[in-house]
């Protein structure tokens, strides 16, 4: 098997994620607040949630999994300020 039938397999998720086919691009999620929170909203209720976050923590930079992550694999601190304790412990819910 080649290294791109693998990673290939690996990344099939990305099929089902909510966000797929999303005409905005989620740039604007570093600019707009009412834009981030839709972007919140929409990863609660993405069936790949649990992929996407692994993928976030792996140090892909941006919003992955409902989480803002830096490149090092942490939650970037200023991009999740806006995030309540409520919305943070569901995501924490659906990916564990």
């Amino acid at each position: 098997m080649a290294l791109s039938d693998i990673v290939s397999e690996n990344m099939q998720w990305m099929d089902e994620a909510a966000c797929v086919g999303n005409p905005e691009p989620f740039d604007n999620y570093e600019t707009n607040r009412s834009f981030a929170e839709e972007v919140d909203e929409l990863c609660l209720n993405c069936p790949v949630i649990k992929e996407c976050f692994e993928m976030g923590s792996k140090g892909q930079y941006g919003q992955w999994g409902g989480i803002f992550w830096n490149i090092s694999g942490k939650p970037d601190l200023k991009y999740n300020e806006h995030k309540s304790q409520e919305y943070l412990d569901r995501v924490r819910e659906l990916v564990e």
